[in-house]
Formats: structure tokens, sequence, C-alpha cells
């Protein structure tokens, strides 16, 4: 009998509990569990930008900084522009290798953040001494207690300055120099507010020996600003805005943008904004380029439903040269996945043509832009990818007077498959086929496939071969490479290769080839100071010489 009344109190005790943490969670008064590194995945990765299969409930944030390791390696940084409840797009600060679907992602832990006392000062002790004494650590009375002061804001990014050089042992002795400094920067929490300060610019200098025609002279100097931004973006995401040189966006078909965009949610899952500014003179030092352009967008992002990840973001574009409409087009973005399981992204642009575009190109509708690139898990140890993309030339103020056979506005599309098996710490194989179609003209297909083996004897040591090809109306070719390294639990790397390619031009009717033996090194010192070298010894028909690059930096 005891037994039987005791059972039921015991379970009501337990809901009860339960029903306190959940109610504490969702005050704030316990803190969420942060979003765990092996679950976040890369999804796709376009040309400008990463996309992740986690967000707000994985607990990412905008301006949020990642890694991607590679046998313990920092492969890539990443740092968080845009975040959804599920997915998040980024935009990579740094790359030794291309990034692919499948990449974990791992969240650098976040600095703590000195919280404000809401507490009131507590009166100050009476402490009775003898006349003219003191006594160590009494609160005189009046003085208040002093808060800690907030940060005014956090500061990540790397600067770096690099310099490469090629030596040409050949009868044409085009030696070649080139400078480059970088700055990548961006301030969040600026006056401890959702506020974000982000500056991306570049400078090269490229120094020739000599020179073949005034296309090309001896010394140029390219001056590149990429963004020089601020964002607010508070994390309700209720209401944000983006202002300045615009380069992170919240969808891809904005482009570099010198004005303005605001987005604001109109309901669970649902986002509005508009853009409205300038073509972005993204070269040189000049900021002034003709041309407007403004749009309209919306966003959905229901959640976990059919698809456990869904992002479709559709805009309304026009471009202008002066007060003539130089481009009309229709965007359309979509994401949806599931974890790492699988993923798929879309992206398409539809050109409306009116007055003379219509006239130029000879139809009112035309689908000039199309993506596709999907990924599938196979196994625990095996996964498959596949990309298509199809471009078509859209006449604008650009190339509105060009002839129609200088215009060119034949389609050109390529298709890409590739699989992967192994794990980590066991060999991994992996193969792949490309094909290049363009319309009224012959086809390009190419091959590759690559061995490795990782973490030999328990150590960073690891080898591979790879091997790659194409043939086509214009010719073919065969590459072959070998490749070891070393990676280091510190984050320094070594590798060395070698390789030999061949190629056989069909108009010249000539064979040529070149070998090739590289170093590389990555070295990451004290206090986010980095230090990237290549070395690279060349013989043959197309190179011959040495040629080098070192790279200097700071991170922080």
């Amino acid at each position: 009998m005891t037994t039987g009344t005791t059972l039921p109190r015991r379970r009501r005790r337990v809901r009860l509990g339960i029903s306190i943490c959940l109610a504490a969670l969702s005050l704030g008064i316990l803190p969420e569990a942060p979003a765990q590194a092996g679950t976040v995945r890369v999804k796709y990765r376009s040309s400008s930008h990463v996309y992740l299969d986690a967000g707000e409930t994985q607990g990412l944030k905008v301006g949020d900084r990642l890694v991607v390791r590679s046998a313990s390696t920092v492969v890539a940084e990443l740092e968080v522009v845009f975040v959804a409840r599920n997915s998040a797009s980024c935009r990579v600060l740094s790359e030794k290798r291309p990034l692919k679907a499948g990449d974990v992602a791992e969240p650098l832990t976040r600095p703590a953040q000195p919280e404000e006392d809401t507490t009131p000062p507590e009166p100050p002790t009476q402490v009775v001494t003898a006349p003219g004494t003191t006594t160590a650590g009494a609160q005189p009375a009046g003085v208040e207690q002093r808060r800690p002061r907030r940060p005014w804001g956090r500061a990540r990014g790397a600067l770096s300055f690099g310099y490469y050089k090629v030596v040409d042992e050949t009868a044409s002795a085009f030696d070649f120099e080139q400078r480059t400094a970088r700055l990548d920067v961006t301030v969040t929490d600026l006056g401890d507010s959702p506020y974000a300060l982000s500056v991306r610019a570049r400078r090269r200098q490229d120094l020739r020996a000599r020179t073949v025609s005034t296309a090309t002279p001896a010394d140029v100097i390219d001056d590149r600003l990429y963004e020089l931004a601020l964002r607010y973006q508070p994390d309700s995401d209720s209401f944000a805005f983006g202002v300045g040189r615009i380069g992170s966006a919240p969808f891809v078909g904005i482009g570099y943008l010198d004005g303005l965009w605001v987005r604001g949610r109109l309901g669970p899952g649902f986002q509005a904004g508009a853009f409205v500014g300038r073509h972005a003179r993204v070269r040189g030092s000049l900021l002034d380029e003709p041309g407007q352009k403004y749009g309209v967008f919306v966003r959905m992002a229901p959640g976990e439903g059919l698809f456990r990840h869904h992002d479709t973001t559709l805009a309304m574009v026009r471009e202008f040269a002066d007060s003539d409409v130089s481009r009309e087009y229709v965007s359309l973005e979509s994401r949806f996945g599931h974890g790492s399981r699988w993923s798929f992204f879309q992206r398409a642009e539809l050109d409306l043509n009116r007055g003379w575009r219509e006239a130029a190109a000879g139809t009112r509708y035309q689908i000039s832009n199309v993506s596709l690139a999907a990924r599938a898990r196979l196994g625990s140890d095996a996964s498959a990818s596949v990309s298509y993309d199809g471009r078509r030339n859209y006449r604008s103020h650009v190339n509105r007077r060009l002839a129609d056979a200088v215009f060119d506005d034949l389609l050109r599309q390529g298709l890409r498959a590739r699989l992967t098996f192994g794990g980590r710490s066991s060999w991994q194989a992996e193969g792949g086929f490309g094909a290049r179609f363009q319309q009224d003209q012959s086809s390009t297909y190419s091959w590759n496939a690559g061995l490795r083996r990782s973490r030999l004897a328990g150590s960073g040591l690891w080898i591979g071969l790879k091997a790659s090809g194409f043939t086509g109306a214009f010719g073919d070719g065969l590459l072959l490479a070998g490749n070891a390294g070393l990676y280091h639990a510190a984050g320094h790397s070594a590798r060395i290769s070698y390789g030999r390619s061949q190629r056989n031009v069909a108009l010249a009717g000539e064979r040529r080839a070149t070998r090739w033996l590289r170093f590389s090194g990555y070295l990451s010192l004290r206090r986010g100071v980095f230090v990237s070298a290549d070395g690279e010894l060349a013989s043959g028909d197309d190179l011959q010489g040495p040629r080098g690059l070192l790279e200097v930096g700071y991170r922080f």
C-alpha cells in the first residue's frame, strides 16, 4: 500500500521538476546549451559565401566565427553574416583549400561578456575605529561602488602582407613581382548594442620586368574596397539594416552595392525587405560608378517541417544607367536540407526584357543564370554530390552597342559529380566527373581521382595521390601528382608535392609538358601572428624557373 502511493508522488515530483526547468529555460534563468561543433556542417559553397546547416536554434549569431579543420589543422575561418532559424551564411575570412559540402565547422568560443550588476548597492559598512585611524577594506560613506566597464566592441579580423616572385628562365624572361596588403576587420557589439562595422580592403602592386602591350604596364597598383558597412542586427531579428559599401547582403543576387538594405519580420518564418543604392565599383579607389540599383525581396524560412531546413528568398531587381533601365530581373534562391544527411541549393535569375532590351534580345523573358547543387550522405563514410550551372549573356548598358557576333549569346552549361569514400583516420578515396557544354560548339569533358591516407601511425602525417585529365576539340591533357604533409596540433603544417602535366594543343599540333616540385608551410605563432610560405621549382615547356610566395599576418 505504501509503495503504491509513493510511486505516483515521485512521478508528480519528476514532472514538476521538469516543468520548473523548462520554465526557467524560457525565462533565461538557465543557460541554453551551445551549439555542438560536430553538428555544424557546410551545406553549400558559392563564389562568395559558405552556407551552414545550423542557425539560431543551434546558437549561432551574426558576427560569430567558425573554423574548419582537417586533421586538427585549421583550413578555413568563417564569419556569420546572416542567420536563419536552422541555417546561416558566412563569408570566408581565410581559406587554405576550397571548402566543400560536408566539411565540419567548429564555432569558436565567444568571449564572456561582463554582466551588468542590477542589484542595488549595499549601504556602507559602519566600522568603529579609534580616532585618527582607518580600517583596510572599509567603504567610505558617500562613495559609490564602481561597476565594471563594458567593452566598446569586439574586434575580429586579420591583417596580412604578401610578396610573390616569379623568375622566368625561358627566352621570354617575363619576371614578375606582386606585393599585396589585405585588411579584414569586423567590430561587433558597438557601444554594447547590436551594431557591427565591417571593413574589407586590398591593395596590390604588380611589377613586370617587361611588357608586351599597353594593356599590361610594368607597374600597376590595384586598390579594391570590398566592404565598408555598418549593420544593425539584433538577436530578435525583428528589424535589421545595413548601410555603406555592402559586400555581404541578405541574398546573393544583390551583389556589391553602395547604399542601404532593410529587412523586417512580418510573422513567424516570413520577412520582407528592400534595398537601394548604386553599382559598387569594387575595383579602383573611386567610389562613384554611374547607375542605380534597387529592389524588394521576401524571405520564407518556416523552420522544421517537411524539410528540416528550408529557406527561400524571392527578389525583384532593377538596374539603371543614368535614367535608362539597364536590366530588370527576378532572383530566386532556395536551400533545403536535413542536417548532414542531404542538402540542396538552387539559384536562378529570370530577365524581364522591355523596350530596347526586348528588341536586342528578341525575347520578352530569358533565364540568364541557373545554379543547382545537391549533396547526400550515402553512409557513415561515403557521400555524393552533383552540381549544375547554366549561363547566358544578357543585354545591359555595358554591351548595348555590341554586335550580335561579338555579344555571343550562346548558352554555356556545366555539370559536375563527385563521390567520396573513407573516414578521417583511414584511407580516403574520391572520384569526379565534369562536362562543359556550349551551344553550337564542341564540349569538354574532365575527370579526377584521388587517394589519401591521414593520421599515419596515429600522427599528423598524411600522404596522397591525385590524377586528373580533360579532353575536347581544342586538345587533351593529363596531370599526375603525389603529396605528403604533416599537421601539428598547434596549427603548424608542412607539405611537399611533385607533379607532372602534359597537354596536346590540337590547333597548333603541339605537345607540351611541365614538371614541378612544390613546398608549402604554415606557422601559427603566438598572439595571433602567422606565417605562410610556398615555393616551387618548375621545368618544362610552359614554366621554367622558381617561384615563391611569403605572407605574414596577424589574426585577432
